[in-house]
C-alpha cells in the first residue's frame, strides 16, 4: 500500500500545482450548501426524497485513524432549502460506509471503525452492520447482517435488490482479507438473507452505481498495489459481466472515483477532478465539466435539474469540508 499511498500524494500535489490541467470550472457553478462541520473523505451519501444525505466517515489526515478521526454525524440538507445541515440519529460511526436509498428508505451497509485511540497503532475493524432508515421517523431499522464484516466496497439497488461489490474484511491492524465476490439481499424478501455473487476480480477503493437496470463497478485497488481504470457491467437478469470503456485520463483516476446518475446519463470523477460522461453507444467517455478542485474518496449525487453535487474528499491540502454544485448539461 505505500507505493500507492505515495502515488496519490505526488499525483494529487501536480494536480493542485496545476503542472496537470483539467478544464475550467463550469462558468454557472453555484454553491448551494453550507460545508460540512470538518473536512470528511471516504463516507456515505445519497439522495432521497429532495435532500442530501451524508453519513460519518473519515476525518483528520489521510491514513491516521483512531477513535477521534470519524466524523461523528448522520446529516441532511435540503434539495431546495437555505442549504444548511441537519442531524439525525447517527447509531455507529464508520468510514468506508455504503449508503444507497430507494423509495423510501436509505440502507447502510458494512463500513470500518478505528478502535485504537490517536497515536497509537492501528487497530481497524470492518463491520457486517446492515440497516434501514426511515426519514419519516428518524429511526434505524436492522436488516440481516453481511455475510462477512465489509469495508472499502459500494453498494447499489436495482430493481429491489441491494447489491454490494469490492471491499475487504479488517479484523485488527491495519490490513484485511480481499473479498473476491459480491451479495445481495432482496429487500422483498429480507429474511432469507444475503446470498453470492460472482464479480470479477478482488477490488476496493471502487465505484458501484446502478444505470439503466444494470450495475456499473468503476475502478478501485487490486491486491497487487495497482489502480485499476477498468469498468464492468453486470446485468442482473443474466448474472453476466461484461466489460466497458476504461476509465480516462491519468493512471490513477480509479482510486476513490466517484459517480452518479444525472438527467439519464452516467458520470465520473476522478483524481484530474475532470467530469467525464458515458456516451450513447457506452463504448467512451467525454469529458463535459470539472471538479472545484482534485480530489479522492469524495462522493457525487444528483440535484435538482442540471445540479451536479460535489461532497468532501481527500486533497493534496487535507480533507474537504465543501459541498459544491456544479451546472453539467445533458449530453447528447
Amino acid at each position: 500500500m505505500i507505493r500507492i499511498r505515495a502515488l496519490n500524494l505526488l499525483l494529487l500535489s501536480i494536480l493542485w500545482s496545476g503542472i496537470v490541467s483539467g478544464q475550467e470550472v463550469a462558468k454557472d457553478t453555484i454553491v448551494n450548501f453550507e460545508a460540512l462541520p470538518e473536512g470528511v473523505a471516504s463516507f456515505g451519501a445519497t439522495t432521497l426524497s429532495d435532500h442530501i444525505y451524508v453519513y460519518s466517515g473519515h476525518t483528520g489526515k489521510t491514513h491516521s485513524y483512531s477513535k477521534n478521526h470519524m466524523l461523528m454525524g448522520f446529516l441532511r440538507a435540503s434539495l431546495h432549502g437555505d442549504g444548511k445541515w441537519e442531524s439525525l440519529a447517527l447509531p455507529t460511526p464508520a468510514q468506508g460506509v455504503a449508503l444507497v436509498a430507494s423509495k423510501d428508505r436509505i440502507y447502510r451497509v458494512g463500513g470500518m471503525q478505528a478502535r485504537n485511540e490517536p497515536g497509537e497503532s492501528h487497530d481497524l475493524y470492518s463491520l457486517k452492520e446492515v440497516a434501514a432508515y426511515n426519514p419519516a421517523s428518524n429511526q434505524w431499522v436492522s436488516l440481516p447482517d453481511l455475510p462477512e464484516p465489509r469495508s472499502s466496497h459500494r453498494a447499489a439497488i436495482v430493481d429491489d435488490k441491494l447489491y454490494i461489490f469490492g471491499g475487504w474484511s479488517i479484523q485488527g491492524g491495519e490490513d484485511g482479507d480481499w473479498l473476491e465476490s459480491g451479495c445481495v439481499l432482496d429487500l422483498n424478501a429480507e429474511n432469507k438473507g444475503w446470498e453470492k455473487v460472482d464479480q470479477p476480480r478482488p477490488l476496493r477503493a471502487l465505484e458501484v452505481i446502478g444505470f439503466k437496470g444494470k450495475i456499473v463497478l468503476i475502478g478501485g485497488l487490486t491486491p497487487e498495489d495497482d489502480i485499476s481504470d477498468k469498468v464492468y457491467f453486470f446485468d442482473p437478469g443474466t448474472a453476466k459481466w461484461s466489460d466497458g470503456p476504461a476509465i480516462p485520463g491519468m493512471p490513477a483516476n480509479g482510486n476513490g472515483i466517484a459517480a452518479c446518475v444525472l438527467h439519464g446519463q452516467l458520470y465520473i470523477a476522478g483524481m484530474d477532478g475532470k467530469v467525464n460522461r458515458l456516451n450513447s453507444e457506452q463504448n467512451g467517455w467525454q469529458a463535459c465539466a470539472a471538479l472545484p478542485s482534485p480530489r479522492i474518496h469524495h462522493r457525487l449525487v444528483s440535484g435538482v435539474k442540471s445540479q451536479m453535487i460535489v461532497i468532501g474528499g481527500a486533497s493534496r491540502t487535507g480533507h474537504i469540508a465543501s459541498v459544491d454544485s456544479i451546472i453539467v448539461e445533458k449530453g447528447k
